[in-house]
């Protein structure tokens, strides 16, 4: 078994279904992989096109999305979709090609060369490596899945280089265990809940951190009867339909001000929202609000 067989062997151990990319010379191994390791493979005609799928696989179903990409401008062409994962805190794992590992730093114009390959997307992934040898592989796909799952989740780019791919390997790569998320502080819990208690007239304000919660937090809003206000991230947690649901809102300050500090923007945003919340909650008879409960990531 090849490298790149046994990295696509490994993903559908770590549950991958479906992978999003376009098969390159440097990445045949992959796509030899992908077709044994019985994982859907779909066609893209740019690697952006690649990322920005994955992205939106892992928003749908709360698992990481997997592009694969050639190198070099494969990276840079995928380079949005990686970032827009990172800045919404979406799990992803990119396996790009590179060039041959003799010729990494040497200038010597290797196609789709590009001189330090990890540092292109080193700023917007939790982690960018630059595979040597194969046995680096499953230490650094369970360092991903750790990322994805223990901890906030972010994209992890991984470089596999053309002479890597090929060269053989013992079968039987294995998963490895994942840290579980950690869990709030009890008393941190029991104070919330006391605040809530005590709210003449709470709201709760649901960002993309609390995707999952739908029953929870109707739960919550229902025995409280607090109106929820969603960000752009946590829209659809809480139907719109919902009588408590504020739906999503975005507060941005007049384009004619000329000075929208961020001081006088979180004035304003609070005042916005406070508005917003008070113009619908007209059905609760709450003319103001006591407390907010924030849930987001």
């Amino acid at each position: 078994m090849t490298c790149g067989e046994a990295v696509m062997q490994l993903l559908a151990a770590y549950e991958v279904d479906t992978v999003f990319g376009m098969a390159g010379t440097m990445t045949v191994e992959l796509y030899r992989g992908i077709g044994r390791a019985g994982i859907r493979h779909v066609q893209c005609r740019n690697e952006q096109g690649a990322s920005l799928m994955a992205d939106g696989y892992a928003r749908a179903t709360g698992k990481p999305g997997v592009c694969t990409i050639i190198a070099g401008p494969g990276v840079t062409n995928a380079a949005t979709g990686i970032a827009q994962a990172y800045c919404d805190s979406q799990p992803m794992l990119v396996l790009s090609g590179a060039c041959a590992t003799r010729s990494h730093g040497k200038g010597w114009g290797a196609i789709h060369e590009l001189d330090d390959q990890a540092a292109v997307t080193a700023g917007f992934t939790a982690f960018s490596a630059m595979i040597r040898y194969p046995e680096e592989v499953p230490e650094l796909i369970a360092r991903a899945y750790a990322g994805f799952r223990g901890s906030r989740p972010r994209p992890v780019h991984l470089s596999l280089p053309r002479d890597v791919l090929p060269e053989l390997v013992e079968a039987g790569w294995r998963t490895r265990r994942t840290p579980s998320l950690p869990m709030p502080d009890p008393a941190a819990i029991e104070e919330a809940a006391d605040l809530l208690a005590q709210a003449r007239r709470p709201l709760i304000l649901v960002g993309g951190g609390a995707v999952g919660t739908r029953q929870a937090l109707t739960q919550i809003a229902e025995h409280i009867g607090a109106p929820v206000l969603s960000t752009n991230a946590g829209k659809g947690i809480l139907p719109e339909s919902h009588p408590l649901s504020l739906a999503a809102r975005s507060c941005k300050p007049r384009a004619s001000r000329p000075w929208p500090t961020p001081t006088w923007c979180c004035w304003w945003a609070r005042k916005s929202a406070w508005a917003t919340a008070s113009c619908r909650n007209s059905i609760f008879r709450a003319p103001s609000f006591g407390s907010t409960l924030i849930l987001r990531n």
